[in-house]
């Protein structure tokens, strides 16, 4: 009976699961099979997660180098994924996640990008290194340019001297090479990864020439390859410098201000580029100690998931107020979440690589 319905149809139900279910439906027919692949229904099954907010996660990974899957759905187990053979024993790093898409390294000498949802990857060419000067970060991002229907990923180095400037360099998938973009005049607080909002990539940073007290968030235009500067909300702290951390929350930019690592205050702006729409949504205070960061509603708009030190996570209610730990059967005990939404998106540059089934 199925063979007999229209591909609209067919496509509709589809691209409401999960996409390694969807990936297994390859089998049943070579019409499928044929019709998975293809990018129109590529286009929609992901179009139908990000709409409804589905089929999004957590992936963690912890001190063993093992990467797992959190169903965000639910929050009730974790899922071990296989990684790609050459990344198997060996430490890596998961350089950021876009459209089901993550970029992988392996101490620098192995790059590749990977679907777990369809259990694809392609290994990368290798950047040119610039051998001049000591290489003090090495900063990452990976994101979709949709006007050349291209995924990039950005690597900028950073040198010890503020009198020097970094570098920035550019792989894109569409003509698998790298390519140096230009001088990078800003410093970093930490190594950590580009936030994915709006087409662009940010960071906090601030200028070599300034001290932190003049920092500001860095977004990098994925299509246009341009900087601009994002405002960071006004706030008065006194004598206290908090620990600034950029991220997404709800559809908006947000920024996580932690002082003292006792408290911390989480912001939104809800009108990406105005200042004046930075919203503070809630202040949370010795709920816990150490370094706490929200990164997503779950379910609804009135509970944030929150991450405690990359141990643990808590549930903060927006209408009471209150907070509760979220207790997940299989959760490794350490590890470094990343969010990540299920997808069939393909690799359409080089040959595929198939890695070894669950």
């Amino acid at each position: 009976m199925m063979s007999k319905m229209p591909n609209e149809i067919i496509s509709n139900i589809l691209s409401r699961l999960p996409a390694k279910d969807v990936f297994g439906c390859r089998c049943v027919s070579k019409s499928w099979c044929y019709l998975i692949d293809s990018p129109y229904f590529v286009k929609i099954h992901l179009n139908h997660s990000n709409e409804t907010n589905s089929n999004r996660g957590l992936l963690l990974q912890d001190k063993q180098n093992e990467l797992h899957w959190l169903d965000l759905n639910n929050l009730k187990s974790v899922v071990k994924l296989n990684l790609p053979i050459k990344f198997k024993d060996c430490e890596y790093q998961v350089l950021g996640s876009c459209n089901g898409l993550l970029a992988l390294s392996a101490s620098d000498y192995l790059f590749a990008l990977w679907n777990p949802f369809t259990r694809r990857s392609i290994n990368l060419p290798l950047p040119k290194t610039h051998s001049e000067g000591n290489i003090d970060n090495y900063n990452y991002g990976f994101g979709y340019d949709p006007i050349g229907d291209d995924y990039k990923l950005v690597r900028i180095f950073g040198l010890r001297k503020k009198i020097s400037s970094g570098w920035l360099d550019i792989y894109s998938l569409k003509s698998n090479n790298w390519r140096r973009v230009g001088d990078f005049p800003y410093c970093f607080f930490d190594c950590s990864d580009g936030v994915l909002f709006n087409n662009a990539l940010h960071w906090v940073v601030y200028p070599k020439e300034a001290s932190i007290a003049s920092q500001f968030i860095l977004a990098f235009d994925v299509a246009s390859e341009e900087y601009r500067k994002v405002p960071i909300p006004h706030t008065d702290y006194g004598n206290g410098r908090p620990f600034c951390v950029v991220g997404t929350l709800g559809g908006c930019l947000c920024v996580n201000y932690i002082l003292h690592w006792k408290c911390t205050d989480v912001w939104v702006m809800k009108e990406y580029g105005v200042k004046e729409s930075w919203t503070k949504l809630f202040s949370v205070s010795n709920c816990c100690s150490d370094f706490l960061r929200s990164f997503t509603y779950w379910k609804t708009s009135d509970k944030v998931l929150m991450n405690h030190i990359n141990e643990e996570y808590i549930l903060y209610d927006l209408k009471t107020k209150r907070y509760q730990s979220v207790e997940v059967p299989l959760m490794p005990e350490d590890f470094d979440p990343k969010t990540c939404v299920q997808s069939l998106v393909g690799l359409n540059n080089g040959d595929w690589k198939t890695v070894q089934e669950e």
